[in-house]
């Protein structure tokens, strides 16, 4: 028996990721690399992003089918939503919303 528990049960890697890619796209907007890198940053973390939101959604879609409960029905349509802006939504804009985040 393992000493730690998977971390794949709930997401633990996928949201790893996400936090890795933006911060390399948040060190690269603050040392003010090309464009380009900028944009292949921004698309990383929206590739990072929709990958956690659909592992999310599988693990929760697995547990309403064991228990249907309100609740979780709840967090499939919330998570829907951001998964449909996020592919929706520029790369230009994910950039300046990180360099907000840069800038304060």
């Amino acid at each position: 028996m393992p000493i730690y528990p998977p971390r794949d049960s709930q997401s633990f890697r996928k949201k790893e990721v996400v936090e890795k890619r933006e911060r390399q796209l948040l060190h690269a907007i603050k040392n003010q690399h090309s464009e380009g890198k900028v944009r292949k940053c921004a698309e990383k973390v929206i590739e990072a992003k929709l990958n956690f939101i659909k592992g999310t959604l599988y693990l929760l879609k697995l547990k309403v089918k064991l228990a249907e409960e309100q609740r979780e029905n709840k967090q499939i349509k919330n998570l829907e939503k951001q998964k449909k802006e996020l592919l929706e939504m520029p790369v230009e804009e994910v950039i300046e919303q990180y360099k907000i985040e840069v800038t304060i």
